[in-house]
């Protein structure tokens, strides 16, 4: 009998801890030209630090721009102040800082929160490891909305993202550019 405990207790330990990422929404929306929710993202079993956050729109609905995550904090002083947006163009959003396990901050949406439904998928990385992937929904029922969580996410990108750079986005315009002149000179 004291095995069959022990096992279970075991498997119920092994279970709990395979799914101890929490991205808890903190309070009320905060209503105003836009809306806004404040967040916790903390990595427990096993505790495990981050360092880059990445979020992508993936139903109708958009990040508010040109700030879409902001506000951050914590329990240690010096992490929160490294935080900042590095990336947000309405769909995707990134944001990097000291290294946490622990971190409150805020994301913005457009319009108010009774206008839709949507979906977006959470990523936290530790360097190149991925140490939390979630899908959370924001359902409105009654005219009244909350975020549903879907873990583990459907997002299967294994890597984080890199912010598009200046250099890279010249390339583009330059690929663009020498494109649309081999097609003027081929329709000649």
């Amino acid at each position: 009998m004291k095995r069959l405990v022990g096992g279970a207790v075991l498997a119920f330990a092994v279970l709990t801890a395979s799914a101890s990422a929490d991205l808890i929404p903190i309070g009320d929306p905060i209503e105003g030209n836009s809306w806004g929710q404040h967040w916790v993202l903390q990595v427990l079993a096993p505790p495990r630090n981050y360092d880059h956050i990445q979020m992508l729109m993936v139903t109708p609905g958009r990040f508010d721009t040109p700030i879409a995550i902001g506000n951050f904090s914590g329990p240690q002083a010096t992490e929160p102040e490294s935080w900042a947006q590095t990336f947000n163009d309405g769909s995707l959003v990134m944001a990097d800082g000291h290294s946490t396990n622990y971190l409150w901050f805020t994301t913005w949406f457009p319009d108010n929160s009774s206008t839709s439904n949507f979906t977006f998928h959470l990523q936290a990385y530790d360097g190149q490891e991925c140490v939390m992937n979630v899908d959370m929904r924001w359902i409105i029922v009654a005219g009244e909305g909350d975020f549903y969580p879907h873990y583990p996410g459907t997002w299967d990108q294994s890597t984080p993202l890199a912010v598009p750079t200046l250099s890279t986005l010249g390339g583009i315009g330059l690929l663009v550019a020498l494109a649309a002149i081999a097609m003027r000179k081929i329709s000649r």
